[in-house]
């Protein structure tokens, strides 16, 4: 199907279509077989980063976190602004989702203190790292990384309001 009279580049579109249609079926396997099918056939195609930064993603959302980190961490220098910061956040996450409490927030931290694209990246950041804290039993921590939220985007921000309503 994807080979006869089509040109390289329609290939690449319609395999980009697939993934997006599987991946929003949540046909997660599929949707990586087709991501891992365009980064093997267009290793230099404009769609081949994106592709293999959705396989991380999808294998996050699978729940196989190990395999999600292992595909992003070498994305990263890659990528700049929020593709950058998306693949943080999502390897942020998986360590977060393994219970690595402590991998999770220095993973955080990158984002705050190394920050890269939208402003919300760092929001998200400090308020992942008060969900660590406070998973960890720490509350006074998490408090503090809550606080800090308000304290820079302001208490009447929509994340501020949302910090003040977890403290």
């Amino acid at each position: 199907l994807l080979t006869k009279d089509l040109s390289l580049e329609e290939r690449s579109k319609i395999l980009k279509k697939l993934i997006k249609i599987h991946r929003n079926l949540k046909f997660f396997d599929t949707a990586i077989g087709f991501a891992r099918k365009l980064v093997r056939n267009f290793p230099h195609h404009r769609f081949s980063t994106e592709a293999r930064i959705q396989i991380g993603e999808l294998l996050y959302a699978k729940g196989d976190y190990p395999q999600a980190i292992q595909e992003l961490v070498p994305l990263r220098r890659l990528v700049d602004k929020d593709n950058w910061s998306s693949i943080q956040f999502c390897i942020a996450e998986s360590y977060q989702s393994l219970g690595d409490y402590g991998s999770a927030k220095r993973e955080f931290l990158k984002m705050i203190y190394n920050p890269k694209g939208s402003i919300n990246w760092i929001a998200s950041a400090y308020y992942k790292l008060a969900d660590c804290f406070e998973a960890e039993g720490n509350y006074l921590k998490a408090i503090q990384e809550l606080e800090t939220i308000q304290n820079k985007f302001g208490s009447t921000s929509d994340w501020g309001t949302q910090a003040g309503q977890r403290i």
